[in-house]
């Protein structure tokens, strides 16, 4: 290993970067897939269930921790400009045709744009952890494989664009400044606030109820992470939760009371999955989604918490800050594969995958002409 390729991330602790994989403090190893666009309430029915019965195998079959990260920031005006001079072959061809006066005028109208009325991009990760390197490979094939099997590019990362996914915009240098605070936490320069899932919708959800989450106009990060778990434990959890529920809705009985809805709505729910996991109908998951906002002072942080508060409800979710725990946000909602709140809940796989998490596509190409903007993420 030479010391070009191995990068310590400034406060992250000893994880460090190894070519393909993250060394953490641990000893195991993890790895991040970058994955492309895709809008799963665009595409017709059959595409659809297709594309839905891929990321529910992968959830059947996978044996390790698996994290999805979906990342929005804000597109400022200097990204305008970087991405039409990504393409040279084009940009030399406007040039031989008198096309970089269109261009520039171009780059400055969509600049005043951004000024006014902002926009935000998004992009999806994937990530997962294993104990030894030799395990960690097959699983990063097998996610590659899947994501490319429903139709989105996937790429795994490696050296410096590994490194700068893993530590999600803190600057990787020595010494960088951690504040931590009762209502958030401060790294740098930047001021941040967790957010995890209280609870989920008391109904049954389908494929892209998360996309209020997902779309939010902030920037911020949202972790979802699913995590295998042990059938014995999961039958025992859910013994136990079944006789609270049933001694609480007798207690009510015995005292005439009006019943809890959300007694009889977790009773029924804890009951159907019991039911699935005796029968082997699925796998035992723990699914906690954790989202971490991010502003450069503590107004533009309010308004930012405020706009992820109302995104939970918007999903029919119930969720809580991470007072005290904003630091254990901030690692949790980080490409690592490591799940520091462990706010949790237990599903089995196919109520997981319905936390589908490519909901949004832009329709910009590189070196193209913009001529537009779509109606929900305005690029």
């Amino acid at each position: 290993m030479t010391p070009s390729a191995t990068r310590r991330l400034s406060g992250a602790g000893a994880y460090v970067v190894d070519g393909q994989s993250i060394r953490h403090p641990d000893g195991t190893v993890s790895g991040v897939v970058r994955t492309g666009e895709l809008d799963i309430e665009a595409l017709d029915s059959s595409r659809r269930a297709h594309v839905l019965s891929v990321f529910t195998r992968l959830c059947n079959t996978m044996d390790t921790p698996l994290q999805i990260v979906v990342r929005t920031r804000a597109l400022r005006p200097d990204d305008v400009r970087q991405r039409q001079q990504s393409a040279p072959a084009a940009g030399a061809a406007r040039a031989r045709t008198g096309a970089h006066e269109l261009d520039d005028a171009m780059n400055a109208f969509w600049a005043r744009r951004l000024e006014s009325t902002p926009a935000y991009r998004r992009e999806v990760f994937v990530a997962t952890r294993a104990p030894t390197m030799s395990r960690l490979t097959p699983c990063i094939a097998r996610i590659c494989e899947s994501v490319r099997a429903m139709g989105i590019p996937a790429e795994p990362l490696h050296d410096d664009a590994l490194a700068s996914v893993a530590t999600a915009g803190v600057e990787r240098r020595v010494g960088v400044e951690w504040t931590a605070h009762p209502h958030f936490v401060r790294v740098g320069g930047t001021y941040l606030r967790g957010f995890s899932l209280r609870r989920l919708p008391g109904h049954a959800v389908t494929a892209g109820w998360l996309t209020p989450l997902l779309r939010v106009a902030v920037e911020c990060d949202v972790a979802i992470h699913l995590a295998p778990a042990s059938l014995s434990e999961a039958l025992t959890t859910l013994g136990r939760r079944l006789r609270d529920l049933s001694a609480h809705r007798l207690l009510e009985g015995e005292r005439g009371v009006v019943a809890d809805v959300h007694v009889d709505i977790g009773l029924d729910s804890a009951f159907e999955l019991r039911t699935r996991l005796a029968r082997n109908l699925g796998r035992p998951l723990h699914l906690s989604i954790t989202a971490m906002v991010r502003a450069a002072t503590i107004d533009q942080l309010r308004q930012a918490s405020e706009t992820m508060r109302v995104a939970f409800q918007s999903a029919l979710a119930s969720s809580e800050p991470a007072h005290f725990r904003h630091p254990a946000a901030f690692m949790s909602t980080m490409p690592l594969g490591v799940d520091r709140l462990h706010a949790n809940k237990l599903v089995e796989s196919s109520a997981a995958a319905v936390c589908f998490p490519w909901v949004d596509a832009g329709c910009a190409d590189p070196g193209g002409y913009r001529l537009g903007a779509s109606l929900r993420g305005r690029l």
